[in-house]
């Protein structure tokens, strides 16, 4: 098994830097009026080609991004900056409904404020279902989206379903698949918390489901994951993978992820 190198931020801290990203963008184009590619020596439009297309004017949602100090300031760790973040994300969704991050954001602060199971589904639901019409994402897969929907699902009791849609999370992108499990930590959490997977409710999904291999494969990337930072000792992690296969011998994920 190789340790791969590189650290990626977690859900909300992605998203959040992103849309200051965007914000930063809107807000430079309304102080000078063009897009930001303008500025210096500018082609003529005519020979202006493929994947040289001018980026589209601001949005007002973009523009409320680049000024919203409420959302500058949220940070899911400090209760006070959630409820401010909430109130912004209504306004910006009731200006842009198709903007899927938006969504996603309001199911990820919904969770931290500890919002009722549905509300939270029911906005992650929504980032899905305008995905394909949003304008643009700050996330290249649904991993973030399924991962989190499967964590609120376990909180509530329902274990299948969040089975089956980490399962999905994972087969976003096989290659980075234990970045499902990224909680901005770089080591693992033995404490289970709300809105991120930690090392219990893997144990506790190994329990409830003990002929089922997945979460003996879920266990084993989320160990995984923390190889990203430090040196790990790399048996327990084989141990999962070897298990899973021992538990689904015709699944060839055990031992693409063991010798990843």
């Amino acid at each position: 098994m190789k340790s791969r190198v590189g650290r990626q931020v977690c859900s909300l801290s992605l998203l959040l830097v992103a849309l200051a990203a965007t914000g930063s963008m809107a807000a430079q184009q309304v102080r000078s009026g063009v897009p930001p590619r303008q500025t210096g020596i500018i082609e003529p439009l005519e020979l202006i080609g493929p994947g040289k297309q001018m980026a589209p004017p601001p949005t007002a949602a973009q523009r409320q991004f680049a000024e919203s100090k409420a959302l500058q300031s949220l940070n899911p760790k400090d209760a006070s900056t959630l409820a401010p973040a909430l109130r912004e994300l209504t306004m910006l969704i009731q200006q842009e409904p198709n903007n899927s991050d938006a969504h996603l954001l309001r199911a990820e602060v919904l969770c931290e404020s500890r919002a009722d199971t549905k509300s939270i589904l029911n906005e992650i639901i929504m980032s899905l279902s305008t995905r394909i019409s949003s304008k643009s994402s700050a996330y290249d897969t649904l991993k973030g989206h399924y991962a989190l929907m499967a964590k609120v699902e376990f909180d509530s009791g329902q274990s299948q379903n969040a089975m089956n849609d980490l399962e999905t999370a994972i087969r976003q992108n096989y290659e980075d698949a234990e970045q499902v499990f990224n909680d901005g930590n770089v080591k693992p959490t033995t404490v289970t918390q709300p809105c991120v997977w930690t090392q219990p409710d893997l144990e506790s999904l190994a329990q409830k489901f003990p002929t089922d291999y997945r979460p003996h494969l879920y266990r084993g990337l989320y160990l995984s994951y923390f190889g990203l930072y430090s040196d790990v000792d790399y048996q327990p992690i084989l141990k999962e993978f070897d298990r899973a296969a021992t538990l689904n011998p015709a699944s060839p994920l055990p031992h693409y992820f063991r010798d990843l």
